[in-house]
């Protein structure tokens, strides 16, 4: 465009060149995680997009479900905001201050800011007469215009499903790896994430609850059992919570043994430091809190255990998420050393990560879904599980 025509109806008007109106519709702008790194590069369009866009022909047509997860740089530049009903009567206050029209809980009922606010009724493309009749009614709708249309269609976006088994999971792998395991979904992208075993990595996992902990390890523990051979698989185990991995491994070190051998444990753990593996070995640390407490090991010992780079020695840490937050002399290390981090529970109880919003510390999710920490950059995963029955 020249520099010396300031929009678009200038330049159309001086060169007789039509050009197209571009509308950008960005839908459920709150569901962008504020702990993703790409949010404030987002945020920066955005906001040059709401200042200048309007004069280039380019408008900017997006929803959210709270007002306070827009900043307020994006709101000021906002020329025409309308609510639908709202929970908190504050949010309609903030958007349109005193003039705020009395809200009426009917569907497609909103208001509108113009000059001043006015009552809306949004048009309802189909009818009935409860929530759950007019979500009906719509999907009955969405499919009759996908069975009548003929035309090209865009290539579906991809989305974690709402239940996810392992059958559907082995879906979205194209081809699988030998030490590679498979750890679930990410919620963002639908693709699947990985940790590949024997690179001089460790692992971190660490459920909110035993409840939880049911959910996710016989997923993860099936991997393992198949990528390596059971003869290479050591379990140090202080709470029992992998006693069914009895059998299937070549020791198996469990909380009686712990209590009446300590030293011996405390050795072989010192041995893995000490001495280069010449053979892969996979050694499962459950209850990584007791161990280090209940074997009195030294702070330097536990930062040589947690930081291994040993390419034949496979360490995975597990515990409850619980005991790992309220254990000073550990986050530090594995926050620092740990190459991926799994963990459950809400953010506002945890110490790997810090300045998290209090939108962000507050989700609340379910039971497969684990929170991950790798690359400095934090992101949900949902775990498979079996389907009660199977």
């Amino acid at each position: 465009m020249s520099p010396i025509l300031a929009n678009l109806s200038q330049y159309q008007a001086k060169t007789k060149e039509e050009l197209p109106i571009i509308v950008t519709i960005l839908d459920a702008y709150d569901s962008l995680s504020q702990t993703d790194n790409r949010k404030d590069g987002i945020d920066n369009l955005l906001v040059k997009l709401l200042r200048e866009g309007a004069a280039l022909g380019m408008y900017l047509v997006f929803s959210a479900g709270r007002y306070n997860a827009i900043r307020m740089n994006m709101m000021a530049n906002i020329q025409t905001k309308l609510a639908l009903f709202l929970n908190d009567d504050g949010d309609l206050g903030n958007l349109f201050g005193r003039e705020k029209l009395a809200q009426v809980e009917i569907p497609g009922r909103a208001q509108i800011k113009l000059e001043e606010p006015l009552a809306l009724q949004i048009y309802l493309p189909v009818k009935g007469d409860s929530e759950v009749d007019i979500l009906i009614a719509l999907e009955q709708e969405i499919t009759a215009m996908i069975d009548s249309w003929s035309g090209n269609l865009p290539e579906a976006i991809p989305m974690v499903p709402d239940e996810l088994d392992t059958k559907t999971f082995d879906n979205y792998i194209s081809k699988t790896s030998d030490h590679v395991l498979y750890l679930g979904l990410n919620k963002a992208s639908s693709e699947p994430e990985t940790f590949e075993l024997f690179k001089g990595r460790t692992l971190g996992i660490f459920p909110e609850t035993v409840k939880q902990a049911k959910v996710i390890y016989p997923f993860l523990t099936e991997q393992l059992l198949n990528q390596v051979s059971n003869e290479k698989i050591i379990v140090i185990d202080t709470n029992n919570g992998l006693d069914f991995l009895r059998s299937n491994v070549s020791l198996y070190v469990g909380k009686k043994m712990i209590k009446a051998e300590p030293q011996l444990v405390k050795d072989a753990l010192e041995d893995l430091i000490e001495k280069d593996a010449s053979m892969q070995q996979l050694v499962i640390i459950n209850g990584v809190s007791d161990i280090f407490e209940k074997l009195s090991i030294t702070p330097d010992l536990v930062l040589d255990i947690i930081g291994l780079q040993n390419i034949n020695v496979q360490l995975i840490f597990m515990d409850n998420m619980s005991r790992i937050a309220n254990s000073y002399s550990i986050t530090g290390p594995l926050k620092e050393n740990t190459y991926q981090l799994l963990f459950g529970g809400d953010l506002n109880t945890q110490r790997f990560i810090d300045n998290l919003s209090m939108d962000v510390k507050k989700e609340v999710h379910a039971k497969n879904v684990l929170h991950v920490i790798k690359d400095e950059e934090l992101f949900n995963i949902v775990v498979p599980t079996e389907k009660e029955g199977e």
